[in-house]
């Protein structure tokens, strides 16, 4: 068993749908970003500014799911929400984790 197994074994199954759906979501604007590229390098109103970040968040009766991709990382994390109240706390909390492990928060260019 892999980590995915483990970590489904232990959360409730609206959780794991919850985050399924994020993933699937990245998929789908990553896809979109991609042709939005492919067609931005034929014309000539290229938009180098834009970030491709992939921010979402949703609040749960059992916490709060939380993802986020940027370029080839993705962060999937989960917050308690009698810890993490408002969708402040929560972006606070995320930005620690981005910092810790990425070095420095992917959504800043």
């Amino acid at each position: 068993l892999d980590c995915r197994h483990r970590l489904a074994s232990h959360l409730h199954l609206d959780t794991m749908l919850a985050f399924d759906d994020m993933m699937n979501e990245i998929a789908l604007r990553r896809k979109s970003l991609m042709r939005e590229d492919d067609i931005e390098t034929i014309g000539p109103t290229a938009n180098p500014t834009r970030s491709g970040v992939v921010e979402l968040c949703t609040c749960m009766p059992l916490g709060w799911v939380y993802a986020c991709a940027a370029e080839e990382m993705e962060l999937y994390a989960f917050f308690d929400s009698s810890i993490y109240v408002t969708v402040a706390d929560v972006q606070t909390a995320a930005t620690k984790i981005q910092d810790q492990f990425f070095g420095r928060r992917k959504t800043e260019s």
